[in-house]
């Protein structure tokens, strides 16, 4: 399990970027995201993921 800091998401596109704490930036798309926590996705939140 990695942690990082969305950089920023755009809906429309659904697609995005997290700055990972072990260094490096990962794409992040809306089909890697639960739908119960899409409308949790925001630019600053710190979030856990598998890659």
């Amino acid at each position: 399990m990695y942690t990082g800091t969305i950089k920023w998401f755009d809906f429309k596109n659904g697609y995005g970027f997290i700055d990972n704490d072990e260094g490096g930036i990962i794409l992040l798309h809306y089909n890697a995201v639960r739908s119960r926590d899409y409308c949790r996705v925001h630019s600053g939140r710190r979030i856990n993921f598998d890659i």
